[in-house]
């Protein structure tokens, strides 16, 4: 069975493990051929925590055991999306106000990435303070209807 059919198998498991914890799947990855590793990336309105974390890990497990999806042994990681994972859900985004962030746009649109913070979200509409890289110049602020997107990565800021 190939990485996509795997994938598409495993949506469903990580969807009812997330279920009783409000969250959601944002990335899902499988690599591997021998031993299979599968890396979830999990989140909620307000931030995963930890332990929401360890029990939809447990949940993942238990219900990949009584499967026979994968003919060898696997590793699981759960966690929250990390820093510069792209996010490609708008849901994903609830949590990221207030946060500096790089929006990118399919090629085609020809659009150039806009860096910024995330200030609010208006419906479908993200609006963008533009990151000052001088002294004493005004941000800009873009109004980005989400579908326009390609996806949003948080940015490290020192």
């Amino acid at each position: 069975m190939n990485d996509k059919n795997v994938r598409d198998l495993l949506i469903p498991i990580v969807d009812k493990a997330c279920e009783p914890h409000q969250a959601f799947l944002v990335n899902l990855t499988v690599t591997g051929d021998s031993r299979k590793t599968v890396e979830i990336s999990v989140q909620t309105d307000a931030g995963i925590t930890s332990q929401q974390s360890v029990e939809i890990t447990r949940s993942i497990n238990e219900q990949l055991g009584e499967t026979e999806l994968f003919d060898s042994p696997w590793d699981l990681q759960v966690g929250s999306p990390g820093l510069g994972e792209p996010l490609t859900q708008f849901r994903a985004l609830n949590s990221q106000i207030n946060r500096c962030v790089e929006v990118n746009f399919p090629a085609e649109s020809g659009r150039t990435p806009v860096t910024g913070y995330l200030r609010s979200i208006d419906g479908q509409i993200l609006n963008i303070e533009e990151k000052v890289t001088k002294k004493k110049e005004e941000p800009k602020t873009h109004q980005i209807n989400f579908s326009d997107l390609l996806n949003v990565i948080v940015q490290i800021e020192w």
